[in-house]
């Protein structure tokens, strides 16, 4: 993250030392004791942080993205995102952990290759070339200060390798995400392009060193989600006005299927003065209707996002699973009168698993990461199961410094498998003195039990 360093170091604080001392963070595990709920038992959980000698003017982390391997677990995070300390960071900066097998994290310097800084959104999968590598999907400002998307190989011992960018030249790239055919070796990138044509669902495919064209999937902003699955079958989630679509490839890949509502309801929160053109949760989170979906092991796609079914009805994550083309009705995840938003989804060999944040009560002042298991032998999701003992109060939004964008802890959560586990991350203010200017991103593994 060389350019991104060189930004940081003309940046100066705005407010006292007395309070940027508040916002050094330990980087250690926090304690907390394994317990089984809800078919899961839970492992302890990790806080990650950005080092502080990377000079930040506010470590506001948020936006994680998991990948698991043999060798431990990645975790990609926005950082330093629309700090209200600052009018010029807002450039939610890619930064990179790794957490080994005994629960330590390590941070990876990233440099960005085009000469600019890396700017967030990042996305990751498992490299299927390495054990203990993973590829990484960010956001990329590039010399001349346009914005396009940047694909590296990532390990451990700090090698970061960029491959050919399947950003397209005069196009302005967003919501990218990222699945890897584990057979194959085959890379795939869904994300929004915007070009003078205006903006467009787009999906790509990175085989044999270099990048397929683009074969543009819908029109409008869509938060894509694209998965593959075991027989080479790529798929992909968007939202639409009538809510979650979703196309399908043939074997051939390029060649994809009509697309189909699967998931019909509205976009999730609501309108909030403070917050133009935005939807909301609680106080001031941006959400969005990004969907999320899986193959699983008996070769059905899972899907999941979080809507409102009615004007009036609050945010409600909802699922569906498709085979062969047929489509049975969305049911919640879990019932709630609270707002669920920001949806992560993966599937291990035995079971689904989706993760969310949901607001705890109607004040909307705080808010807490969920979790809920689909074992493979039933129909319906076991409870949800919280992820952390106490709910975090939703740090300050960026209206501060005049920008309506109301970014909060951000627009999604992390959620992959490996084997017969899941590794969880989410952005969190627990036991922040200064927890209205800072988030941190924090890991958790949880495996499927035979109780609960």
């Amino acid at each position: 993250m060389g350019g991104a360093v060189l930004r940081r170091e003309v940046r100066r604080p705005y407010w006292p030392c007395a309070l940027a001392a508040l916002l050094v963070l330990a980087l250690a595990p926090i304690a907390s004791a394994h317990r089984s709920t809800g078919g899961l038992r839970l492992g302890p959980v990790i806080r990650l942080t950005t080092p502080s000698s990377l000079g930040l003017s506010c470590p506001n982390e948020g936006e994680a993205a998991v990948a698991v391997v043999d060798h431990g677990t990645w975790v990609a995070y926005n950082d330093d995102h629309t700090c209200p300390i600052s009018p010029d960071a807002n450039l939610r900066l890619t930064s990179l952990q790794f957490i080994d097998r005994t629960g330590h994290p390590h941070y990876v310097q990233l440099t960005a290759s085009q000469g600019g800084y890396l700017s967030g959104d990042p996305a990751l999968a498992p490299d299927p070339r390495h054990s203990d590598a993973a590829v990484l999907a960010t956001m990329e400002v590039f010399g001349d200060y346009s914005k396009g998307l940047g694909v590296y190989r990532v390990r451990p011992t700090g090698s970061v390798a960029s491959l050919r960018f399947p950003h397209i030249s005069g196009a302005t790239d967003d919501k990218d995400a990222i699945a890897v055919d584990p057979v194959s070796g085959n890379l795939y990138v869904a994300w929004d392009q915007t070009t003078a044509r205006g903006t467009s669902v787009v999906v790509r495919r990175y085989a044999h060193d270099r990048w397929s064209r683009e074969i543009l999937l819908a029109a409008g902003p869509g938060w894509p989600d694209v998965t593959v699955s075991v027989t080479g079958e790529v798929a992909v989630a968007y939202a639409s006005a009538r809510g979650i679509k979703v196309r399908q490839s043939d074997r051939s890949w390029d060649q994809f299927s009509k697309p189909k509502v699967v998931i019909p309801g509205q976009d999730p929160g609501s309108l909030d003065p403070a917050c133009p053109l935005r939807r909301t949760v609680g106080v001031r989170q941006r959400v969005s209707a990004a969907p999320r979906l899986v193959f699983d092991s008996a070769g059905g796609l899972n899907v999941a996002a979080a809507l409102r079914r009615t004007t009036s009805a609050g945010s409600q994550v909802l699922w569906t699973r498709g085979r062969d083309g047929n489509w049975p009705a969305a049911k919640p995840v879990a019932s709630t009168t609270h707002d669920q938003f920001n949806v992560a989804m993966s599937a291990s060999p035995g079971a689904v698993a989706v993760s969310w944040l949901e607001t705890t009560d109607q004040t909307g002042l705080f808010y807490e990461p969920e979790v809920a298991i689909l074992p493979a032998t039933r129909s319906e999701f076991r409870p949800p199961v919280s992820l952390m003992s106490k709910a975090s109060k939703f740090p300050a939004a960026t209206e501060a410094y005049g920008n309506s964008e109301c970014y909060g802890v951000g627009d999604y959560v992390g959620l992959a498998s490996h084997k017969s586990s899941f590794v969880a991350a989410w952005p969190a203010t627990v036991d922040q003195a200064a927890w209205v200017l800072n988030s941190d991103v924090y890991a958790r593994r949880l495996t499927p039990t035979t109780s609960g």
